[in-house]
C-alpha cells in the first residue's frame, strides 16, 4: 500500500497538523456493533478524571464491551481501561473479563526506561473485590516506544485525523505485542448513521492492525471522524472471527456537540 515510517515518533511539524483539542473529561459514547445488519453487542467509551498524583498520566479513558445476550456464537463482557500521556501515548492498561466463577484481570505494567511490559492475572469475585491469585503470566520485550493499548488506539486515531503522513505504533493486545499501522487520510465525505437525520461531515483514517484483539480483531480497518474539532469516531468496520463488523455510534454525551453537517 504505502511505505510507512520506522518510527513512531511524530515529526516536528505533526503537532501543528494533529487534532489535540479533542478530549474532553466526562465525554460518554454509546456503539453497536453489526454483523451483517445483526446487532451483536455494544462498545461504551467514557473519559474519566486523572488523580492528581498520577504526574505523567493526562488522559484515561475506560471501555465497556458487550455482546447482545442470547446470541449463540459469542458471549464477551470485557471492561478495559488505559491511561494515556499527553500525545495519547499508553502509559499502563488493564482488563477485566467476565467468567463463570468472576472476573479475570489482565494488568500490563509499563517499564518503558527498561522496555518491557509485565503481564500479570489475578481473579476477582466482582469487578470491585480485591484481586486474588494474582501471577506473573509472562515479560514482554520492547524493541521501540511509544506503545499503545486497544482503547488509546481509539484516541490516537482521533488525535491524528488531520495528519496525512503514514505512521506505525507498537501495540499490546491480548498479552501479546504487535503493532497498528495508520494509513494517509482520505478525501474528506459525507456518512449516514441511524441516531442523526442528515449525513454527517467526516475524515476517513484507514490501516492495519497487525495483531489479535478481542474477539479475533485484526487486519484492515476504516474509521470515519467526525470533521470538527470533537474528532468524534462516527463509524467503523473492522474484521473479527465472524468476519467484517460495522461499529455506529449509537449515542452520545458530549457537552454542546451535535455532528457536523
Amino acid at each position: 500500500m504505502v511505505m510507512l515510517v520506522q518510527s513512531a515518533t511524530l515529526s516536528d511539524d505533526h503537532p501543528q497538523r494533529a487534532n489535540t483539542s479533542f478530549y474532553a473529561e466526562g465525554e460518554e459514547l454509546l456503539y453497536d456493533v453489526s454483523w451483517f445488519g445483526i446487532s451483536i453487542g455494544t462498545i461504551r467509551l467514557q473519559t474519566l478524571s486523572v488523580p492528581e498524583f498520577l504526574k505523567a498520566v493526562k488522559h484515561k479513558a475506560v471501555a465497556y464491551i458487550d455482546s447482545r445476550s442470547g446470541l449463540p456464537f459469542i458471549d464477551i463482557h470485557l471492561v478495559a481501561y488505559t491511561e494515556m500521556d499527553s500525545s495519547f501515548n499508553s502509559l499502563n492498561s488493564y482488563s477485566y473479563e467476565e467468567q463463570d466463577d468472576g472476573w479475570q484481570k489482565i494488568q500490563y505494567r509499563y517499564q518503558l526506561l527498561e522496555k518491557k511490559i509485565v503481564v500479570e492475572e489475578a481473579t476477582q469475585e466482582t469487578l470491585d473485590s480485591p484481586p486474588q491469585h494474582s501471577v506473573v503470566r509472562d515479560t514482554i520485550h520492547l524493541s521501540r516506544t511509544p506503545i499503545q493499548d486497544g482503547v488509546s488506539l481509539v484516541f490516537l486515531g482521533r488525535h491524528l485525523s488531520q495528519v496525512q503522513d503514514s505512521i506505525s505504533y507498537p501495540t499490546i493486545s491480548n498479552e501479546k505485542l504487535g503493532e497498528t499501522l495508520f494509513y494517509p487520510l482520505r478525501p474528506h465525505s459525507k456518512v449516514n448513521i441511524k441516531a442523526w437525520k442528515k449525513p454527517i461531515h467526516v475524515v476517513e483514517l484507514s490501516g492495519k492492525l497487525k495483531l489479535e484483539g478481542i474477539f479475533g480483531l485484526t487486519g484492515d480497518y476504516k474509521g470515519w471522524f467526525s470533521n470538527d474539532a470533537a474528532a468524534i469516531p462516527i463509524t467503523a468496520e473492522m474484521k473479527i472471527i465472524l468476519g467484517s463488523v460495522k461499529i455506529e455510534l449509537k449515542q452520545w454525551n458530549r457537552k454542546g456537540w451535535n455532528p457536523p453537517e
